[in-house]
């Protein structure tokens, strides 16, 4: 299974800096997807052969963009081919290689939406052998199938928290404040000790910063009601299009590796 991350330390002589992230992209695979305004663009995003060329261009025209995840809504159509675009070709001059974490958006048996990030150079041989297929397409349908029960239901929510852990993949909480988001569920002890849960550690929050008091009060760990637990805020673009990536980014100090990512 071919990747394009390297945490080799002299592939970023200067150490850890500011870089743009975008951890929740969505593919033309997602049925809200919208093709480029350009109608040229949009001719050659149609086509299946030129629509990895256009994607990889795009997002090396995008300025200080270092690293984005790849979560389409149960699949993966797309990942391998986008990796495989992305080491053949040439960054522009004084750009390092963007590296393309492989991932998949996944809707627990609670109604959550969780943006699921694997280690695509994990050094772990319980993982590689258990876990890891052929190919990126693979190996995230043989975790979808894992995290189903014997009637082909999808798992709570701390089900896939573990297992993700077990894959040595990470867990983002999307969107938490919009529909199908962590503050969306009614039920108060189980919220309480969802978010309490170790396993919870990043959540998703509006680009505009735009949160309820209460919510806000929460993630700060301002809530004694949540043991006083603060969790990490990123923003994502959340892109169903090539014009919205990048767009609602977060700025992370470290390599653009799955060890940065942590």
């Amino acid at each position: 299974m071919d990747s394009d991350n390297n945490s080799d330390k002299f592939l970023y002589p200067k150490g850890s800096e500011w870089r743009k992230w975008d951890l929740h992209i969505h593919t033309k695979s997602d049925s809200n997807y919208s093709n480029h305004p350009d109608y040229k663009i949009s001719q050659k995003e149609s086509d299946d052969n030129e629509y990895p060329k256009v994607f990889i261009k795009h997002i090396y025209d995008i300025d200080n963009l270092a690293a984005i995840a790849i979560t389409d809504h149960n699949a993966a159509e797309w990942i391998d081919i986008f990796i495989s675009q992305n080491k053949n070709f040439k960054p522009p001059e004084n750009r390092n290689k963007i590296t393309i974490f492989p991932g998949v958006e996944i809707e627990t048996s609670d109604g959550i939406h969780l943006l699921v990030i694997f280690n695509p150079e994990t050094k772990k041989e319980n993982v590689i052998k258990n876990c890891r297929k052929a190919n990126w397409k693979e190996t995230i349908e043989h975790f979808i199938t894992n995290i189903k029960s014997s009637n082909n239901i999808i798992g709570h929510t701390e089900d896939i928290l573990k297992k993700a852990e077990e894959w040595d993949a990470i867990c983002i909480y999307a969107h938490v404040t919009s529909h199908k988001g962590f503050f969306m569920i009614h039920s108060g002890i189980r919220k309480i000790n969802l978010y309490n849960n170790p396993l919870t550690q990043i959540f998703q929050i509006p680009y505009n910063n735009i949160i309820k008091i209460g919510y806000k009060d929460i993630m700060d760990g301002k809530d004694p009601s949540y043991k006083n637990k603060k969790i990490c805020q990123i923003t994502c673009s959340d892109a169903k299009c090539l014009t919205a990536i990048g767009t609602n980014n977060c700025w992370i100090k470290a390599d653009p590796t799955f060890e940065g990512l942590k």
